[in-house]
């Protein structure tokens, strides 16, 4: 049987000093998979540094001699996070969504059998209201 978790480690670095407590979070993984018989799916993991003082992190980070990719913004638990900590590409993200199932919406309206205003406004409260 195999298990599939998403999982994500967090650490407050605000110098080069507390950096080092990264790297040393990043080898107690490597002791827990190598102690648990797991492994890390490189590919579906990167890092996100957040911009406080506009001033960027260059972290090289590196695991089983892998660098690991870094990236601009992840969706954790359905929320859009990016590096500015906006809500930006959260609600773009939605409003794309929404939009979609708001033109299918329409489609059913414009149809010659066409949907009824009660089956419309049903379909809205089930597909697009819960955005």
């Amino acid at each position: 049987m195999i298990w599939s978790f998403g999982q994500s480690l967090k650490r407050k670095c605000k110098n080069k000093i507390s950096d080092y407590k990264l790297f040393a979070d990043l080898n107690a993984l490597e002791d827990w998979c190598d102690t648990n018989n797991m492994e890390v799916n490189l590919k579906k993991s990167y890092y996100l540094t957040f911009l406080f003082m506009h001033q960027a992190l260059d972290l090289q980070l590196v695991y089983r001699g892998t660098q690991i990719a870094t990236s601009n913004s992840f969706k954790y638990l359905g929320v859009t996070i990016d590096r500015k900590l906006n809500w930006k590409p959260h609600t773009e993200d939605i409003t794309n969504r929404a939009m979609k199932r708001l033109r299918a919406l329409k489609l059913l309206d414009g149809t010659r059998w066409s949907c009824t205003g009660l089956t419309l406004l049903q379909t809205y409260h089930a597909f697009i209201r819960p955005f």
